[in-house]
């Protein structure tokens, strides 16, 4: 369950732990859900659920994207669970260079 507002609370529910355990920096938490399959969830605030992480990495890539009319080089940094570098190579100009 994670309070998002004073008035607001918003809770899933889960079928299994697949993974609960501590990083030097935050708590971290794995479940299966049955309405938005595998959530991570960092210090008990959901972040990113497997049905609909596809619309975080959208709105995060194709606006900046757009704007430039032939991207050539772009940075990510970071990185995470890749899926901002998938939809950075949606882009048929974007030239790829892994370093």
């Amino acid at each position: 369950m994670e309070d998002q507002t004073a008035d607001m609370r918003l809770a899933l529910r889960h079928s299994e732990t697949l993974y609960r355990g501590r990083s030097p920096y935050q708590q971290i938490a794995v479940y299966r859900t049955a309405q938005f399959g595998r959530m991570l969830a960092l210090d008990d605030v959901i972040m990113v659920t497997e049905s609909d992480e596809f619309a975080y990495h959208e709105m995060l890539v194709h606006p900046a994207l757009l704007a430039c009319p032939r991207p050539r080089r772009v940075l990510v940094v970071g990185g995470g669970d890749g899926g901002a570098v998938r939809e950075v190579l949606r882009h048929p100009a974007v030239q790829v260079s892994i370093r």
